[in-house]
């Protein structure tokens, strides 16, 4: 795979941006301060130019003709000479006086960079197929599709270190802005629960964990509805459940306060019971024309189909949140000695995928049936099934727990214990939610 590189530049382009940042510095902090990097040049001359900006700009040195020139010939005395002799700077600002809108140029250069960054890593990746035999298909597209979203988010490639200094800004930032909004991550709509996790934040793995029966996939259906309600794209992977039966869940949640809406789950027999059905099926379809809530319930999902699934959701609708039913049900691209490392594997790649996409997921799990032998049946986080990386690897653990499923009491509203067993960002405790089984709602509990 040829690329002819010269075909991807600008050169114009790249000698009216240098110009300007020369002429008029603040034109740096209206278009340029975030936008390119000195290896966007393909001019490596402009590249060192620009990069001499840099190193004024962080040292708060004004940017001029002298300022620049000086510090080049610091760094690199030949290039500097060259550059003075042949009066470069002086021409580079004679072109900036044509056009102070850099702007457009900016974009032209970075879009060029990127483009020429393609062309390499699609390279890369031929060459590593046509040479690795072995290689499983899925493992190649996943490792390319991970490169092609680092080089759509545009990241800086230093290896992920940034000077302190600049972390403390963008965290000052980050905390003006929270305040602002009065939450921190990711509101689920049950107050209670926000208050004890500050919200579901970008990065973290979320485990909410129970034994069959106490409302998981009910409790993520009711969280995942209330997100996206306020306009943030949410998915989820049903891996057990088909979607029809989402739906069903769903209309109950959104109908909660419908008489007979339950018999959707039924053959409606009565009048009035049909039309509750039909009622609360027609609401659901109004409600969920506007709200970008994605449902999967393809089965035998690997963890490879996730991570892809998920990268396009992240491009193309700006994923928010991400759920997954459940931990057990998901596969491995490649068969391990036993479930406990493949559960780790499964794990560790949900961590590091909630980091590169910048959201929370939330991965449901089951626990073991240690947990039925005890006279009480609060789950601890040694009853996670499978694997110790479970606890390792998430951030937040959360356990369910219902008195009255093993009471067999019937209550219309039930008391229902959110036990967060792990929070690397606060508190361990037990907070209690309003549980409607025969509605499928979670409510802030009033009790």
């Amino acid at each position: 795979m040829q690329t002819n590189e010269k075909l991807l530049c600008n050169h114009e382009a790249e000698q009216i941006i240098l110009g300007a940042l020369i002429t008029d510095e603040s034109m740096f902090f209206c278009d340029v301060e975030y936008a390119l990097e000195p290896t966007d040049f393909f001019d490596k001359v402009h590249e060192q130019i620009f990069n001499a900006i840099l190193v004024l700009k962080k040292k708060n040195i004004s940017i001029n003709y002298i300022s620049v020139l000086q510090q080049i010939l610091g760094t690199d005395e030949s290039l500097g000479k060259e550059i003075e002799e042949k009066n470069y700077l002086q021409k580079l600002i004679g072109l900036a006086i044509v056009t102070f809108e850099i702007k457009n140029h900016v974009k032209n250069i970075k879009d060029l960079a990127i483009k020429r960054n393609l062309a390499k890593t699609l390279k890369k990746h031929a060459e590593k197929i046509n040479t690795s035999f072995e290689r499983d298909a899925m493992e190649c597209i996943d490792e390319c599709e991970s490169d092609l979203f680092k080089l759509a988010s545009s990241k800086k490639n230093d290896f992920g270190f940034k000077k302190i200094s600049a972390i403390v800004k963008k965290t000052i930032a980050k905390i003006n802005e929270e305040n602002k909004r009065e939450e921190i991550g990711v509101a689920t709509g049950l107050t209670s629960l926000d208050d004890a996790l500050n919200g579901l934040l970008g990065g973290e793995l979320v485990v909410i964990a129970a034994r069959p029966g106490m409302g998981k996939t009910t409790l993520i259906l009711n969280i995942a509805y209330n997100i996206a309600k306020s306009s943030k794209a949410t998915a989820i992977f049903s891996l057990e459940m088909r979607d029809e039966e989402l739906v069903k869940k769903l209309a109950c949640i959104i109908n909660n306060d419908l008489d007979n809406v339950n018999k959707i789950y039924s053959i409606a027999k009565t009048q009035d019971e049909k039309y509750a059905v039909m009622t609360a099926m027609k609401k659901t379809e109004e409600e969920t024309e506007i709200t970008p809530l994605f449902i999967s319930d393809l089965g035998g999902v690997s963890i490879g189909d996730i991570k892809q699934y998920a990268r396009r959701l992240k491009r193309k609708y700006d994923l928010s949140v991400l759920f997954i039913d459940y931990l057990q049900l998901i596969k491995t691209q490649s068969k391990m000695q036993n479930r406990n490392l493949e559960i780790q594997e499964i794990t560790q790649a949900l961590k590091v995928l909630a980091k590169e996409l910048d959201i929370p997921i939330i991965l449901l799990s089951q626990l073991s049936r240690e947990v039925e032998k005890r006279a009480d049946k609060r789950p601890y986080l040694s009853d996670l099934r499978d694997s110790g990386a479970i606890e390792q690897d998430a951030d937040i653990v959360l356990f369910l727990y219902r008195d009255n499923y093993y009471q067999k009491q019937r209550k219309v509203l039930e008391e229902i214990e959110i036990i967060v067993a792990k929070n690397r960002k606060g508190e361990t405790g037990t907070v209690k939610l309003g549980f409607r089984p025969s509605r499928s709602f979670f409510c802030n509990f009033l009790g």
